[in-house]
């Protein structure tokens, strides 16, 4: 399992000892694709509009996603 914890400015996963994130894709609340990182937990989401986004998270294990609110 994948935990999301999200804040104003930082927005990290607590990832399982031997899970890999292989990508990671952010989407608004549109659906619109707005950032894609590969291999990476932690994102700064300060400069991002308050309102609810989705991501998408794809690990050798699978895929999951979240949504979140920023504030």
């Amino acid at each position: 399992h994948l935990f999301l914890n999200p804040n104003n400015s930082m927005l990290s996963l607590d990832i399982p000892s031997g899970i890999t994130i292989e990508k990671t894709q952010f989407y608004n609340v549109t659906g619109q694709k707005i950032r894609t990182t590969n291999a990476i937990s932690t994102w700064d989401i300060s400069s991002w509009a308050p309102g609810v986004y989705f991501m998408n998270v794809k690990t050798d294990a699978g895929s999951q996603k979240f949504k979140f609110v920023k504030q």
